[in-house]
């Protein structure tokens, strides 16, 4: 794992993690997983609202958002 971080703004306590691997989100504060994609990512952060960004190679930059 390259990068973690919490979603705010969501009712359950959600965190994404990203390495070269690919990126996975657990709702359940990392007991269980679910990917989001395969591909490399480097660092993943987010705003207020919910939503984030994960940034991987070749400048590569992917939105993601949890929550209405």
């Amino acid at each position: 794992m390259f990068g973690a971080a919490y979603v705010p703004g969501v009712s359950a306590p959600t965190v994404v993690a990203v390495g070269p691997k690919g990126a996975d989100y657990s709702s359940d504060d990392g007991t269980t997983w679910i990917s989001l994609d395969t591909r490399k990512y480097w660092s993943v952060g987010f705003g207020p609202s919910g939503t984030g960004w994960m940034v991987g190679p070749e400048g590569r930059i992917t939105k993601v958002r949890f929550g209405p």
